[in-house]
């Protein structure tokens, strides 16, 4: 499930202020400690509606989907499947960085069962997927609303904005 869904607020615990104070600057008066829950509980709702905030912790998360995927080793899925080669995992951590840079939030990234790794991105009814295999194919697939359209080709790096560009149409249309 996509963190921006679920996901826990990045920072829940102490207000900021605190963290740079010396403990003898800390006043206790309760005139002082209403000044300071104003003051968290107004940054805390600016962190939250910073859109550049919440897309940076997605793409976190989604690294971190990553790396997970890379460890799956043979077999993993119980049915036969490959586990992730370092080729598919570098195509896979380039197309992300892609999407970053093209500000295309990803829903999730995982191992394929074909041997790979598989990035998602869904929106209403559709899906759309980039996914680097094994052999050095990639795979882009989208469905939903519409007839499904698949691409498929040798993975030389050319692709990846092409690939974006037409997600980002897709999911839009």
């Amino acid at each position: 499930m996509p963190f921006a869904a679920t996901g826990p607020s990045l920072y829940t615990s102490l207000a900021p202020s605190a963290l740079y104070r010396r403990r003898e600057d800390v006043r206790t008066s309760s005139d002082y400690f209403e000044l300071e829950k104003t003051n968290f509980r107004e940054l805390k709702k600016s962190e939250e509606g910073s859109s550049l905030l919440r897309f940076e912790a997605v793409f976190s998360v989604l690294e971190q989907e990553l790396k997970k995927a890379a460890q799956c080793c043979d077999d993993w899925d119980s049915y036969g499947a490959s586990a992730p080669s370092a080729q598919s995992v570098k195509a896979a951590e380039a197309f992300l960085d892609s999407a970053r840079e093209q500000f295309l939030e990803p829903t999730t990234v995982v191992a394929s069962a074909e041997g790979g790794i598989a990035t998602y991105f869904m929106s209403g009814a559709r899906t759309a997927y980039m996914e680097y295999r094994n052999t050095g194919e990639f795979i882009l697939g989208m469905y939903g609303a519409d007839q499904p359209v698949v691409q498929e080709g040798i993975s030389d790096g050319s692709e990846r904005l092409r690939s974006l560009f037409q997600i980002r149409d897709y999911l839009a249309s």
